[in-house]
């Protein structure tokens, strides 16, 4: 009887030095070589996760985790509820350690949510663009960086006119004259201020922004 190991988010636990750390790791299954791959954080930091599975009984999982600060082996057996339990030894020492697919209801992974999608407006924001526009191209996305990368360029190359006129008939239609004019008393041209705030749903504030950040 075999066994596949689930895709996804993982929470669990591990201990070392008479306490329990909590962990967060996003794991991905490769059926056909069975190995692992993944990302994870914990009270020490982000790392990342490499190993194997073994489909038939026990069961087996070797994991490596890996950080700034030396390597994690993580040995241990998956259980029919599809979690995983073992011991991990390392450069800071050795322990037990336990986790289970994610209740994503559950706080800590609502946490390990947010320090992801902080840590990627970061990483948007280290590239000179706004707070607001890194969050809405997150959103826009599905939180992937390099494509909320692309659409920011987009958008940016739109508000300066780079879009053929269909865009900006469409646009036209359904930006605030008012705004439009604001923009265009700023210097602006009609085309610029159209895009900006039809990427910027009319906010006039976040257009400006929007139009000095290209």
């Amino acid at each position: 009887m075999s066994r596949t190991f689930a895709n996804g988010p993982y929470t669990g636990s591990f201990s070392i030095q008479g306490k329990r750390r909590e962990m967060f790791l996003e794991i991905n299954y490769h059926r056909d070589s069975s190995s692992l791959s993944g990302k994870g954080t914990d009270d020490f930091g982000d790392f990342t996760i490499s190993g194997e599975f073994n489909q038939k009984p026990p069961y087996a999982v070797k994991m490596q985790r890996t950080d700034a600060t030396g390597k994690m082996e993580m040995d241990g057996f998956r259980d029919a509820s599809g979690g995983v339990f073992g011991n991990w030894k390392g450069s800071m020492g050795s322990g037990d350690f336990s986790m289970k697919p994610a209740d994503k209801e559950s706080a800590v992974y609502k946490k390990f949510v947010t320090q992801q999608m902080e840590s990627k407006i970061d990483q948007l924001k280290n590239l000179g663009f706004e707070d607001w526009l890194c969050t809405q191209a997150l959103e826009e996305n599905n939180n992937d960086v390099d494509r909320a990368i692309d659409w920011i360029t987009r958008q940016t190359s739109a508000a300066a006119g780079g879009v053929g006129s269909s865009k900006g008939e469409s646009s036209e239609s359904s930006v605030d004259s008012d705004a439009v004019a604001t923009l265009m008393g700023m210097g602006f041209s009609k085309e610029q201020a159209q895009q900006a705030l039809s990427a910027c749903n009319n906010d006039v504030t976040q257009a400006v922004d929007l139009l000095f950040s290209q």
